[in-house]
């Protein structure tokens, strides 16, 4: 009696069928065992083991033949699907190194014998491992304390008896499904402003309460997600993200990304609120992102005067929308780009705000090799995922200290700020049953038919050059079609720094020179300002002695010019209209008009652009012409010397070997 009842709440072994099998035992006159019937025990546990060690082996052989091809496997996948066939026969196996390995040496004596039946094998087997002094796999052994806990169980159930109240809560699952999540006040989404989203769940112990993780994007302002390579940086931003874009829509908030980490976030480039995203090695794109966002800056600026962002919204119909701005992973960023960009990075940190552009970034720490001070001292909101050491954690919160710590190795669990204390939080997960691979393609599908059913207005792309850029293509270009709206300039090309068209300014230009060597693409420029310019529905003359133009389009406000007598007629043509424009122009002067002003003021006047394919071939022609030719020269020279500010425009080519011989005419000196 002594023994049995100091071993009831042991973690000695429990065999429920031996309960029933009393084995005599001796005990002295302190209750002591002295003699007990091990022989017994012994002849019991060795039947046992030798039918545990006959089910493995026959489990194994039923393997073998299912699995043909199992030699191509490695001995983890083998040791994998063979426990998971035990589990489903409900033999419990002790998972360690040391079993599984044991496990495996079975399973290819088992092999190498399949001739034989599983009880020779066996045999076999047992004499093998008795010379070697090894053993079978261990079978996993119910304590008496699990025996006890189970009894309790069932007596519980048996009696019905009512859950007492626990005595305190759960810990945080190390995996929250992101859809179960409610906001403590659902708020309703407006026109003009970004309502909260849930992000995951905080412990709050000391209350015995766990509530929503909710992230106010227009409260708390510009964000950093701090940790450790693996704590979860890129799943706190792939949650977030969903939740803003799954509970806006695009004429609400917009996204413009840098995923210099895992890629997680790459499946929001499906969604009608992506602007597009930035990855590894994609330079010029990068560039082309931060021309784009600088230019939403100047552009709001402009808008916003005198007012905040919200005030803004309030009362225009036209609605900004928010614009985010994320970088996963800062810290490699920062090693692949220039100080320029970091600067200008400041400066959108520190303006954004007031415009509707906010920002977060995720990187390790904020010690200055992953983030300059000049930047994360714009941030106003920090979650710190696992960190280094505890002083990291206070410093991101900005507390004198911090009693709680995260648990450590669980992806997305950290703390945050609340008051003056830390509380821990876990990110939830989008679909947390799926694979990450699972859960960013229902992402995109989602994305895909979001973007197909949304019909409003969606966010600039970020610039690009088309690899086989034609006139069409170029002309169909939304910034393109706003450039020829504008009266001021006359866009051609691309800028490849920000992919942007490049153009010609109309306000104070009299000249534009194309220079270049031979074979470089000159006349092919020239032709596109030809289209351009007739697009614009300026008077165009295209003077071409070399016969380039062969292949132009024909249109009614353009002359295509080969001669001296096609020369002779346009001067003509331009001559009273240029006498009426001067003026108009010296009236103007008289009144102290800007420049900016007399050309407003000639809005209404007609264009007038003089193209020449080849000043140098011109020259020439010119130079040696006679009789009434011979003036075509001296009212070029005029035209150049008096023409700015009447809306004439001389555009021309040039060899650049050519160039000393050109500039040492009269005529050039207007230009540059």
């Amino acid at each position: 009696m002594y023994e049995l009842f100091q071993s009831g709440y042991s973690g000695a072994a429990y065999h429920e069928e031996e309960q029933s099998k009393q084995i005599a035992s001796m005990l002295n006159l302190n209750g002591r065992v002295s003699l007990v019937g091990n022989a017994n025990q012994r002849r019991m546990a060795q039947e046992k083991k030798r039918a545990w060690a006959l089910k493995i082996i026959d489990l194994m052989s039923a393997y073998q033949k299912e699995h043909e091809d199992y030699s191509l496997h490695s001995q983890k996948e083998i040791v994998e699907d063979l426990q998971e066939i035990f589990k489903k026969e409900g033999m419990a196996f002790e998972k360690n190194e040391r079993n599984e390995n044991k496990l495996f040496a079975l399973f290819k004596f088992l092999e190498e014998h399949s001739q034989e039946s599983n009880e020779e094998v066996l045999c076999k087997y047992l004499d093998k491992l008795e010379k070697t002094g090894e053993e079978l796999p261990t079978q996993q052994q119910n304590s008496q304390l699990d025996a006890v806990i189970s009894y309790l169980h069932d007596v519980f159930v048996e009696n019905r008896y009512k859950s007492p109240k626990p005595l305190w809560m759960a810990p945080l699952k190390e995996r929250i499904e992101w859809r179960g999540l409610k906001q403590s006040q659902e708020e309703i989404v407006t026109e003009h402003k970004v309502a909260p989203v849930t992000l995951g769940l905080v412990d709050h112990p000391s209350n015995q309460e766990q509530f929503v993780l909710e992230y106010d994007l227009e409260s708390m302002g510009n964000t950093l997600v701090l940790g450790i390579p693996g704590s979860g940086k890129s799943t706190f931003l792939q949650t977030l993200l969903y939740g803003l874009l799954a509970k806006h829509n695009p004429s609400q908030i917009q996204v413009y990304g840098v995923d210099f980490s895992s890629q997680i976030t790459a499946c929001f480039e499906s969604f009608p609120h992506c602007g597009g995203i930035v990855f590894e090695n994609e330079d010029e794109k990068l560039e082309r992102l931060l021309h784009l966002l600088e230019r939403i800056l100047d552009d709001r600026k402009k808008l916003i005067r005198g007012q905040s962002f919200f005030d803004y919204n309030k009362m225009v119909n036209d609605k900004l929308p928010v614009i985010l701005f994320y970088i996963d992973q800062y810290s490699n960023f920062r090693n692949q780009v220039s100080d320029d960009t970091e600067e200008f990075l400041v400066k959108l940190s520190r303006e954004g705000v007031a415009y509707g552009i906010y920002m977060i970034l995720s990187t390790a720490s904020l010690y200055s090799a992953d983030i300059a001070s000049k930047l994360s001292k714009n941030f106003t909101q920090a979650y710190p995922l696992e960190q280094k050491d505890k002083f990291d954690y206070t410093e991101a919160l900005g507390l004198m200290r911090v009693e709680t710590l995260p648990e450590q190795g669980v992806k997305g669990r950290g703390l945050m700020r609340m008051d003056d204390f830390a509380l821990e939080f876990q990110v939830a997960l989008v679909d947390e049953a799926l694979s990450d691979y699972d859960r960013a393609q229902k992402i995109i599908a989602e994305g895909k038919e979001r973007s197909t059913l949304w019909q409003g207005i969606r966010p600039a792309p970020i610039p690009t050059i088309p690899e086989n850029a034609t006139f069409d293509i170029f002309v169909e270009d939304t910034q393109v079609q706003k450039a020829i709206e504008d009266p001021t300039i006359l866009p051609f090309a691309y800028n490849l720094r920000d992919a942007m068209p490049h153009n010609i300014s109309l306000i104070r230009s009299l000249g534009y020179l194309i220079s270049g060597k031979s074979m470089t693409g000159k006349t092919n420029a020239l032709q596109m300002i030809y289209r351009m310019a007739a697009v614009k529905k300026g008077n165009v003359y295209y003077i071409d002695i070399a016969g380039n133009a062969l292949h132009l389009p024909e249109y009614e406000n353009a002359n295509i010019i080969s001669d001296l007598d096609g020369m002779y007629k346009m001067c003509e043509e331009i001559i009273p209209i240029l006498k009426e424009r001067n003026k108009l122009k010296k009236a103007l002067e008289d009144e102290d008009y800007t420049p900016e002003e007399i050309f407003a003021h000639m809005k209404d006047e007609t264009p007038i652009f003089i193209l020449i394919d080849g000043i140098q071939e011109l020259l020439e022609k010119l130079q040696s012409a006679t009789g009434q030719y011979a003036n075509i020269r001296s009212l070029f020279e005029n035209f150049a010397d008096k023409g700015r500010l009447h809306k004439i425009y001389f555009i021309m080519t040039l060899n650049s070997d050519q160039t000393s011989q050109v500039f040492r005419v009269q005529i050039h000196g207007a230009y540059y």
